[in-house]
Formats: structure tokens, sequence, C-alpha cells
């Protein structure tokens, strides 16, 4: 009986494989606990006038530069969202704290992989590490599915790692990398002094 000798590529598609299936097996059990969080926020509406006094009325009533020359500015509503995961059983979900930093806290939606969705109140929020917890009451018919966390000091530099959420609102997305550093922070700040990560 003869075997015929594995090539490099042989054996580099047969590692692949079961890659592939490990992976796909991987984004199965964990979606279920991956959600979509939406939010409402409220700001002040931009108004082109400085909050300069004019010598003499306006010849027609209004400034024509907003409403009251800058005051009694109205509230402009934006919408914002962001991913997290089902931290337990009781309804706490994990995300970061950018995504519901200036949320309207009676509007956070938690949507569900299975459809079903949720009000969900803010907790806590950490903006050092940019993490925030919510807390959803579920509907009655529906059991959560927290995500088993493992122990941190078992990473290593070189690690497969997965990400899963909805970047950009594209629901149940998938994408791998590998840990390239431990212990590594480099916060930046935006133009309102926000951390950014």
């Amino acid at each position: 009986m003869a075997a015929a000798p594995v090539t490099a590529n042989q054996a580099a598609v047969a590692g692949v494989e079961p890659t592939q299936d490990l992976l796909a097996k991987l984004y199965q059990d964990l979606s279920p606990s991956v959600v979509n969080i939406q939010v409402t926020i409220s700001r002040p509406a931009q108004s082109a006038s400085p909050n300069l006094p004019f010598p003499f009325p306006f010849p027609f009533g209004n400034s024509p530069f907003g409403q009251g020359n800058g005051q009694d500015v109205p509230q402009q509503q934006a919408h914002a969202e962001g991913s997290g995961f089902v931290y337990d059983t009781d309804g706490h979900i994990v995300t970061n704290n950018h995504v519901v930093a200036e949320a309207d806290p009676d509007n956070i939606v938690v949507n569900f992989a299975d459809g079903e969705w949720a009000m969900a109140k803010l907790v806590a929020r950490d903006p050092q590490a940019d993490l925030a917890v919510l807390q959803v009451t579920p509907p009655s018919d529906m059991t959560l599915t927290p995500i088993k966390l493992a122990a941190a000091d078992s990473l290593r530099v070189g690690y497969t790692v997965v990400a899963i959420g909805s970047p950009f609102g594209l629901d149940e997305t998938m994408t791998t990398g590998i840990v390239s550093a431990l212990g590594r922070s480099i916060p930046t700040s935006s133009a309102d002094g926000t951390p950014s990560y």
C-alpha cells in the first residue's frame, strides 16, 4: 500500500478547513448573545447668530440669523447605535460608553438576534475604560443567552480573536484578527474632549 507525500499546499488546505468550520460554529454559538443598541440623543439646535444684542429692532420682527437672536434654541434629536452582548440572565448588557454617553435615558433600545427587542436603562458606565452596563427586562417568552467569559490572563499575543457586532447598522457581522499586544491603551480625545479608543 503506497501513500503519496503530502505537499505544503495540501497541508495548508487541510489546516484551513477545520479552522473555517470552527469559526462558523463559533459564530453560530455566540451570535444569539450579541445585541444591537439604538439610542436617541437630544442636543440644542445650532443657531447661526452670535449672542450679541442689536441696537435696533428687525424691520420684519424676527432675527434673520435664527430664533430669538440665539436664545430659546429648540432641541434637535439624533440617533446612534452600537453593539453589545448579554452578560447574564438578569438582563445586564455590556456595551461601550461612547454608544450611550449622550443617550436620552428613556430612549435606549436593545435589539436581539432573534428579532425581539426591549427598552433598557443605564446602570453604570466608565468613560475611561469606554464601558457601560445596561439592563433590560426581556419579553416573557424569551430566554437570554449570556456569553461565557474567559479569564483575561489566558490571552496571549498571536491568539486569533473574533469580533461579532453591528457596525454601521449592519447586523450580525463577523470579522477575525489576532491579538497584537497586551496591556496597551492609547486613548485620544475628540474635539469636545470625549475619550476615543
